[in-house]
């Protein structure tokens, strides 16, 4: 029973039902937005895992050079020690 007590008519029917496709086409954009925000997202993520992969393999070469650097400044330093040693006798 619609307003007053009386049955609702085809054309309260077709209104119901045009305002429920009206709004159901809102909330398909709204989800179509977020479809697409939610693919930036894991494409941003994506992106986000390589540099952060590029940077970790970037890191460890470094870490290698420092340590080969620290290696041969360590052998200048004894060799310099070494000659030290040499011209002090």
């Amino acid at each position: 029973m619609a307003d007053g007590g009386r049955e609702p008519t085809n054309k309260d029917l077709m209104d119901s039902m045009n305002t429920l496709g009206v709004r159901l086409g809102f909330k398909e954009r709204k989800l179509s937005v977020l479809d697409n925000q939610e693919r930036k997202v894991m494409d941003f993520d994506k992106e986000l895992k390589k540099i952060l992969l590029a940077l970790d393999d970037r890191v460890k070469r470094t870490d290698a050079r420092v340590l080969s650097l620290e290696e041969r400044l360590e052998s200048a330093y004894v060799g310099a020690a070494q000659m030290a040693e040499k011209m002090a006798c």
